[in-house]
Order: C-alpha cells, then sequence, then structure tokens
C-alpha cells in the first residue's frame, strides 16, 4: 500500500530529526520530497566500465602530469601546510617526502564521519582528501590499515547514500556533489582490493549522475547556471572536477555525457564582471560572479570569481576541450580573471598551450532556460554595462532566495544596483520600521533572503513569503536578444501565491497579489533598462483599490532625489539615474537596510485602481555623463515612452495596457527617428554548445 505525502512526510522529518539542517530540508523541501525522488523524465546516461590500474596513484596523477608536478615542486621548493591533508600527500606523491606522507595517513585512520545527522558537512569538507590520501599514501598503509579503511568508508558512504538530503532531486545542490565524488573517487582509489567498489562505481556514475544528474541537467540545470549562487554554486564544479578528469583517464568521458559542463563555461564567462569591482562595503577590486542565493562571504571576502575551485574546474575544461572553442573561451576567462590556484592546480600547470580565443566571438546576451537567468550587455570589455535578469528560480538546490523577478546593474567597476547579498540576515522591514497597521517583527527586520532583500515588486510589503510552497514556479513569457535590445517578459503571480494543499497560507500565502507580469527592455547604445510591471491586487484581505504596491531597488550608495520622480545614485564614478514614470507622482522612499549586510532601499508606493502600472527606466553612465530624456504619453490603450541621448541615439518603447503581456513594440535610431517594430511574441530559442550561445 503507498504511504499518504502526509504520512511518508512525517517519516522522513522523525528520521531526520531536530537540528538546523532538519529545518533547512522541511524548509526547502518537505512538501515535495516524495515527488522529487521519482526520477526524472529527460535523457539518461549510462557509461561503460572504468579501466582502472593495478598501481597507484590513480586520481588525478597520469605520468606526464606526474612529471609536471614533479618539476613544479622542486622549483618552488614546495612546503605543504601542516594541516592540510591532500597537501602533505601532495608532499609525498610528488617529492617523496615521506614524514609528510605518514602524517597525511595518520590524519586518515583518525578521521570518522558522523551519519546519523540529515547531512555530513564532514563528506565534503573531508571526504576528498581522505580518498587522495588513500590514493597517493597507498604503499605508506599497511593491509590491517588498508582493511580498516575499506570497511569504514564502506559503510560511511553507504549511509550518506541513503539520505534523502543530497540524494535524488537535489541534483543541483553541494551535498548531492560531495557525495557523488566521494562515491567515484573511493569506488577508483579501493579497486582491486575492495569487494564493494564495482558496484559502488556503477552507483555513483550509472545512478547518481547517469540517471539523477544528467537528466535534471538537460532540464532544471540546462544553461550550465551553477544553481547555488555565487557561493555555493562553485562547489558543484569544483566537487565534479577530480572525478571527472579521472574517469576520462580511465575511459570513460562523462564531460560530454551531458553540456552542463560547456553551458557552465559560458554560464562564467557571462556572469563575472567585465572587470575588477569594488563593493561600497570597501576592499581590493576583485572579479565577481553576480550574486544570487546564499552568499554570506560575498561582502566578508569578495572575489567570488577568483575562488581557487571554479580555477580547477576551468583548468581542467580548457584541456578536456582544447580543440574546441569551449576551451578557448576557458581559456581566455582564466587569462582575464587570473583566478587563485590550489596547490594541486599549480602543480598541474604547464602542459601544452590552450590557444585562447576572445570573448567578442559571442553574441552579447545569453539565456539559460532552466535556472531562468538572463545576461545582457552593450558591447564586450570592460567598458560594458552588463544587466542580469531572474526570471526564474533554479531546482533541485538548497540555499535558495526569494529572489526570482530580480534584476542588477553593473557598470565601470561598480555595482550600480544589485540584491543585499547574504545568508538570512536581518535587514530593514518595509518602511524601514514599523508601518501603520502594517504587521512586522518584533525588532522591524525581516530576513535579506527573503523578497525583500531583491528588486522586486511587493504587495503591502510582501513578495513571495517562502521559497517552496508556491503554487507554480515563474512563467516566462516572451524572449528576444536583437542587436539593438534585449527583451523579457515573466509571469510572476503563481510564484507570489501557494499551492493550497501544500502550504501553511499565515506562513507562505501573499494574499494581496492578485497578478505580476514583469517587462524587461535592456536598450544597449543608451545603457538603459526599461521595466515594465504590471500589478493587479486582490481582496482577499482588504479591498484592491487600497492595497500599496511597491517597486524596490536597491544600491550601495544612498541615492539622492534630483526632480520629481528622479533619483540619481552615484558610486566610484560610475551612476545610475532612476526615472520613474509611472506612477506620475509618488514620492520615493530611501531606507537603511542597516546590519553587516544592508544596503539602501528605494521603496515607491502607489494605490488606487485594484490594476496599476510602475514605469521605471535606469540609466547607467559614467559620473559625469550626461542624462536621458525621458517623456512618456498615455494613450486610450497603450503607452508610449521616448528615450533618447545627446550622441548615442534615441528609442521609442511602447507597451500595451492590460494585466498581461501583449503587442507593444521597440525602435532605436543612432540618428534621425526610431521607428518601433512589434515585440516578438513568445520566447526566442537558444542554443549552448562548443561555441557558445546561439540564438535561433
Amino acid at each position: 500500500m503507498a504511504l499518504s505525502r502526509a504520512t511518508a512526510l512525517m517519516l522522513v522529518v522523525a528520521a531526520l530529526g531536530t537540528g538546523y539542517a532538519a529545518r533547512r530540508w522541511y524548509r526547502h523541501h518537505a512538501h515535495h520530497w516524495v515527488a522529487l525522488a521519482a526520477p526524472r523524465p529527460g535523457p539518461t546516461w549510462t557509461p561503460p566500465a572504468l579501466t582502472i590500474p593495478i598501481g597507484h596513484p590513480r586520481l588525478w596523477w597520469t605520468p606526464e602530469r606526474l612529471a609536471r608536478g614533479r618539476a613544479w615542486a622542486k622549483r618552488t621548493a614546495f612546503h605543504p601546510r601542516q594541516d592540510e591533508p591532500s597537501e602533505l600527500a601532495l608532499a609525498y606523491v610528488l617529492e617523496g617526502d615521506r614524514a609528510a606522507g605518514r602524517k597525511a595517513v595518520d590524519w586518515l585512520l583518525r578521521l570518522t564521519l558522523e551519519t546519523s545527522g540529515v547531512a555530513s558537512d564532514q563528506a565534503r569538507w573531508n571526504g576528498e582528501d581522505a580518498m587522495l590520501v588513500f590514493d597517493w599514501c597507498h604503499d605508506l598503509l599497511n593491509v590491517a590499515e588498508r582493511q580498516i579503511l575499506v570497511s569504514r568508508w564502506n559503510s560511511t558512504l553507504d549511509a550518506l547514500n541513503r539520505k534523502p538530503w543530497g540524494g535524488a532531486g537535489m541534483e543541483g545542490n553541494n551535498y548531492f556533489w560531495g557525495y557523488l565524488r566521494d562515491d567515484v573517487e573511493w569506488a577508483i582509489a579501493s579497486a582491486h582490493e575492495n569487494p564493494a567498489a564495482p558496484d559502488l562505481s556503477r552507483y555513483a556514475l550509472g545512478t547518481r549522475f547517469g540517471h539523477q544528474f544528467v537528466p535534471w541537467a538537460e532540464g532544471p540545470g540546462r544553461g550550465g547556471v551553477l544553481p547555488e549562487g555565487s557561493q555555493y554554486g562553485p562547489y558543484l564544479v569544483d566537487y565534479a572536477t577530480i572525478p571527472l578528469v579521472a574517469t576520462a583517464d580511465m575511459g570513460v568521458d562523462a564531460w560530454d555525457a551531458t553540456s552542463f559542463f560547456k553551458e557552465a563555461i559560458y554560464y562564467l564567462v557571462y556572469a563575472t564582471t567585465p572587470a575588477p569591482t569594488t563593493t561600497a562595503h570597501g576592499g581590493e577590486r576583485r572579479f565577481e560572479l553576480f550574486p544570487f542565493d546564499d552568499d554570506e562571504k560575498f561582502l566578508e571576502e569578495g572575489g567570488s570569481a577568483e575562488k581557487p575551485e571554479l580555477a580547477a574546474f576551468v583548468i581542467a575544461a580548457s584541456e578536456q576541450w582544447r580543440g574546441a572553442p569551449v576551451g578557448q573561451y576557458a581559456r581566455a576567462w582564466l587569462d582575464l580573471v587570473a583566478p587563485k590556484l590550489s596547490p594541486l592546480s599549480a602543480a598541474s600547470a604547464g602542459g601544452p598551450p590552450v590557444k585562447s580565443r576572445p570573448f567578442t566571438d559571442l553574441p552579447l546576451d545569453d539565456y539559460a532556460p532552466g535556472a531562468g537567468m538572463l545576461y545582457a550587455r552593450n558591447v564586450w570589455g570592460p567598458a560594458a554595462s552588463v544587466v542580469n535578469l531572474q526570471l526564474g528560480r533554479p531546482e533541485g538546490v538548497g540555499h535558495q532566495h526569494v529572489d526570482w523577478g530580480t534584476f542588477q546593474i553593473w557598470r565601470g567597476g561598480r555595482w550600480l544596483t544589485r540584491e543585499t547579498v547574504g545568508y538570512g540576515d536581518a535587514i530593514a522591514d518595509w518602511g524601514g520600521s514599523r508601518l501603520e497597521g502594517v504587521p512586522t517583527t518584533k525588532d522591524g527586520t525581516v530576513a535579506s533572503d527573503g523578497a525583500l532583500g531583491h528588486n522586486t515588486v511587493l504587495f503591502e510589503g510582501e513578495g513571495a513569503r517562502t521559497a517552496d510552497n508556491r503554487r507554480a514556479p515563474p512563467h516566462l513569457l516572451r524572449v528576444a536578444s536583437r542587436p539593438a535590445f534585449a527583451y523579457a517578459a515573466v509571469d510572476l503571480t503563481d510564484s507570489y501565491r501557494c499551492s493550497p494543499d501544500e502550504c501553511r497560507p499565515e506562513r507562505d500565502e501573499n494574499f494581496y497579489a492578485g497578478s505580476v507580469v514583469r517587462e524587461f527592455i535592456y536598450l544597449r547604445a543608451l545603457e538603459a533598462l526599461v521595466i515594465f510591471d504590471r500589478m493587479e491586487a486582490s481582496d482577499d484581505r482588504a479591498p484592491a483599490a487600497e492595497v500599496v504596491k511597491s517597486f524596490v531597488l536597491h544600491a550601495e550608495t544612498k541615492p539622492v532625489a534630483d526632480g520629481e520622480n528622479r533619483l540619481r545614485i552615484d558610486n566610484g564614478g560610475q551612476t545610475l539615474r532612476l526615472f520613474t514614470l509611472l506612477p506620475a507622482r509618488e514620492t520615493p522612499r530611501v531606507v537603511s537596510e542597516g546590519g553587516k549586510v544592508g544596503q539602501f532601499r528605494v521603496e515607491i508606493d502607489t494605490t488606487g485602481a485594484p490594476l496599476g502600472y510602475f514605469l521605471n527606466v535606469l540609466q547607467a553612465r559614467g559620473g559625469s555623463d550626461p542624462d536621458l530624456s525621458v517623456t512618456l504619453q498615455e494613450g486610450a490603450n497603450d503607452f508610449t515612452l521616448r528615450v533618447a541621448h545627446p550622441t548615442h541615439g534615441s528609442a521609442v518603447v511602447v507597451f500595451a495596457k492590460g494585466k498581461s503581456s501583449h503587442g507593444g513594440a521597440v525602435g532605436f535610431a543612432p540618428t534621425g527617428t526610431p521607428v518601433p517594430a512589434p515585440l516578438s511574441e513568445g520566447i526566442q530559442g537558444i542554443a549552448i554548445g562548443d561555441a557558445g550561445p546561439r540564438w535561433q
């Protein structure tokens, strides 16, 4: 007899316990874990058997890499950190340092992992070190020690592979990949002396990778976005690097079992700032990824694109595909960012050089259909302005924020607007404190991972209440990439409301939201992002005409009023100009979010008819560059926006009235009068192959 969803959920929660990881598991997956555990639809992959050599080392090292590594160790007089087991093992395999090797082996023999909880951070943090020490220092272990380790790790991995958190349905999650990596590396390292190794290899590569990850990668993961964001996302490719290289060395090409890893290279190309970037919190200029999801280290450490975890993957990818454009773009990314290298990456460098291919051969826009991420720019190079639109939400992950429908803008080494980056840090509630008649927390704060930490729209100060239990994810309506502009429209309605049979309304529901449709047009030559919001209030809790609708924008520096419905945000020699055309006469409110991650937040409120509109134009420019001229004409059935720059041309944008995205037109002319042409109805196709994104 099949268990009901409620009964199954009770059994899982009872097994998980009540700790932090259990609460996070419940928050992100309890309502749909049964469905996620079922096989995903889509293509699968069945690997051939690995050809595993008898001798050691097996993981990473080939004779050619060993020669490179030993030359590097001699040239640099490599001295391992005494608290890093993998560096101690590296000193043994490259320099024959038996004392370092024995110290690594002693650490391995002492290491045991706690497996009774929801998940094991130790398995992610220490698992690969353990496998490398076992493999690289194998001849320092006696037979009895090897037998102890084989028994211990077989039992440990079996326990971890049975856990829901990090299992099927979480293919984009760092625990899923930490466990998958450990399985693959242990199967290889312990082969020929571990009777369980062949079954573990089949499970890791066949089931976890081929029948769980590959369908996810070709569906919810399509486009290669690292779906857990700027901090946790890189762990996916970091954990994959040694398994991908080692299995390829043994006759199994997992690199090309899915397009995901090639797509991930292009994600990094488009999501990395074109130049080193400074935040207003101070610190040195570093290359960054456009942030999303949890990232408590973005402000604390900086350099989110320079992580050694990313470097190891991109170096391996550039060598794997050295003869294809994707490998050459990977090389160009490495040349641009110059990321930090781990000792292993540094020791392995120096092989046949990979040709660098200029990014100017790529289109200006990239769209990842799985996560719903669109990146658009006006030119390639450090002089670019770059826009990021989050039109969907990743699946199969943890560490998720309520950030669908948000946008971010970068120019000239500065964030002109970005999300408030953090984990779940406290920031000021809507209005900056308690607004009369509006419920808020006792101290007047909310968590930064909620809607208010992002560039979004609100009803009565609320966006979506939680990341899960949504009635449905965002519905992408229209996407187009054209020489003069990039365009997207998304219906967010169902992601503001919760599914009645799977939510607690007072916790999950936004009772005030009726319908929400956002449209974005990025005018390249004018470096202007036009945002048109169609917002219809619900009368579930209050008369719809009285519901307060809000447009929200974040800035690192304090915005200053500069004319009616005009704001100016200056940041390090760069400027963002906000022109609010609709509503016509509402005074923006500037809130200091406070706390360790807070920025300044612009809130523009309006009430009135149940269906209302926001129309904002955001101009990115140098601090001394001229402003755009922006005017709006309202017709019976539409709005006509005219935008002009003194030297860069002019544009006309037409939006049809109504709650749905339909019709409309846009035109641009470098000189003279632009002639608007109809906006595309539907979604322009995109394919990402060896040579990068190709719009259809």
